[in-house]
């Protein structure tokens, strides 16, 4: 009679036990829910980390600095150029029989000096004043050395093919139009590298979040091994629930091995985005933030303005507006290449005068500038080529109209995809809102299901098994609300980024707030155009 007394009593405790066990898990997990880690990495330190490290980063930046090169080279062709030259002259000059007779052997020394400017204006004009000096002595004159003088401005004046900015400065044009698009593909592709990190600390999160799930549902199906041993051994439990609990246990220590390797990925994943050295990625601390909290009434305002969601992506994506810059970069060159189907006709002009004086000293050299100068003197001239088939331009044009042509199909099929794919972010906000909701409430209905399988186990009217399988399920959900939350930060980041508001540029500087990456954009005013604000800066640098 006491034997049965003290088996009841033990099956009362351990079911008393058990409840407090499992309520005790219950609360916990909602205080581990609200409860943000106090210590570790946040968001916006891993984007800013980012920001600093990544290597793809710097690579743009060098593309910039080449394409800041390459206009620079290109403006050097209408850099005022000067030229000069010297140079001395001896000549033996042989004489007839006749002239030997007559006196000694005729030699001439001869120095000549010049100097000139050549410049090319981005009009097709082309300018080259410019003089020369020129020292002759004969040694059978019986006169001073003769010192000679011109003074030359020439002008080329093209005027069919080369002729204006479009045919002349095309390259520069395009170089500058290069440097500008370098530019807005560079923001393009840093706020790509701040959604990877963004993505990858949200990875991070779940990562961690699930191990800790994973981890506490191990040590229960341990103490329901050994709680199980203690009913067997007691005559409560036949001997082969233990075999159903040790594999139970087995199922749960290789989920949580799983999850070691899961949240191992997710920490290299999170350090090669943030672009830190290999050797730091094993020391980064645990996430210190939580997943965002996004309210409905957001979700339900920017569902509403669709379609100004899109025309504010258009005006703000940055790759939207680099491929519109290398549109007028293409017509630029296809310009160029229709002034080159034009026959060459060019207009030569030179006005100058000559001047000339006598005399040995070194100043009747340059005085030969100012001395007898009988008037000016001018001449004109007009060169035409013209090749028959012109096979060359023509090809040339046929390259350049078709390189304009696809880039224009690029820029609206690039439209059409944000278009689409705003869209389907917001529409994805919106489900991953109402998977997330679900969840949630299936992570109630479990918890309720516990609570239940609890108290018909203390009554009798449930066996273990129950109450491990409803315990089961609840981790399932647990682990489903923690992908939910998961998928509904990435949808976030994705609308962020194609709308163009993941990041926020003020007069070319790049900056990141929590803001940008945790709420749910909105229209806003938006700021001058981007090519705009590279003009002005490629100006100053003039």
């Amino acid at each position: 009679m006491n034997q049965a007394f003290t088996q009841k009593l033990q099956t009362v405790l351990i079911a008393v036990w058990l409840a407090v066990f499992f309520f005790g898990f219950l609360f916990n997990d909602r205080v581990m829910a609200q409860e943000p880690v106090q210590q570790g990495i946040g968001l916006l330190e891993a984007v800013r980390t980012t920001l600093v490290n990544q290597p793809n980063i710097h690579i743009q930046k060098k593309i910039i600095d080449s394409k800041m090169g390459r206009l620079q080279y290109e403006r050097g062709m209408f850099d005022t150029t000067f030229g000069t030259s010297i140079g001395y002259g001896h000549e033996e000059i042989p004489l007839s029989s006749i002239d030997k007779s007559l006196g000694d052997e005729e030699k001439k020394d001869t120095g000549v000096y010049s100097a000139n400017l050549t410049k090319q204006f981005r009009t097709g004009i082309k300018i080259v004043p410019g003089f020369s000096l020129t020292s002759t002595d004969t040694s059978t004159s019986s006169f001073d050395t003769t010192n000679e003088a011109r003074v030359d401005f020439l002008v080329k004046l093209p005027l069919l093919k080369g002729r204006g900015k479009k045919a002349v400065a095309a390259d520069e044009m395009v170089a500058e139009k290069e440097y500008e698009i370098s530019l807005l593909e560079f923001q393009h592709n840093t706020s790509q590298y701040v959604q990877q990190a963004v993505s990858a600390y949200w990875q991070y999160i779940a990562a961690y979040k699930n191990l800790e799930q994973l981890k506490k549902s191990e040590s229960r199906a341990k103490i329901f091994v050994r709680e199980i041993k203690t009913l067997i051994k007691a005559d409560e439990r036949p001997a082969s629930d233990l075999e159903q609990m040790l594999a139970n246990l087995t199922d749960k220590t290789t989920s949580k091995i799983s999850g070691i390797q899961s949240f191992f990925e997710a920490k290299q994943n999170l350090g090669i985005s943030m672009g830190i050295a290999f050797e730091k990625i094993e020391s980064l601390p645990l996430p210190s933030d939580d997943f965002p909290v996004i309210e409905n009434n957001n979700v339900d305002e920017i569902y509403s303005m669709a379609e100004d969601i899109i025309k504010q992506a258009h005006a703000l994506r940055m790759d939207l507006l680099a491929s519109k810059e290398k549109e007028v970069s293409a017509k630029i060159l296809l310009d160029a290449a229709k002034n080159n189907l034009l026959p060459q006709i060019d207009l030569d002009l030179n006005l100058g005068y000559s001047g000339l004086d006598e005399g040995n000293e070194f100043s009747n050299t340059f005085s030969s500038l100012s001395n007898n100068i009988p008037g000016l003197s001018f001449s004109a001239a007009i060169n035409y080529k013209w090749p028959f088939s012109n096979n060359s331009a023509r090809g040339f044009l046929m390259q350049k109209k078709a390189a304009y042509q696809r880039q224009v199909i690029l820029t609206n099929d690039l439209a059409r995809n944000i278009s689409s794919r705003v869209v389907t972010a917001i529409s994805g906000l919106r489900n991953s809102m109402l998977e997330l909701g679900k969840t949630k409430e299936s992570v109630l209905s479990y918890r309720k299901v516990v609570g239940n399988e609890n108290t018909k186990f203390k009554l009798g009217m449930s066996t273990l098994l129950d109450l491990i399988s409803s315990e089961n399920n609840l981790t399932s959900a647990l682990l489903n609300e923690i992908s939910a939350k998961q998928k509904l930060g990435n949808v976030l980041a994705s609308l962020r980024f194609e709308t163009g508001t993941l990041l926020t540029i003020i007069r070319d500087r790049i900056s990141v707030g929590i803001e940008e990456l945790t709420t749910v954009p909105l229209v806003r005013p938006l700021r001058p155009p981007a090519s705009a604000r590279k003009k002005n800066q490629i100006r100053k640098e003039k």
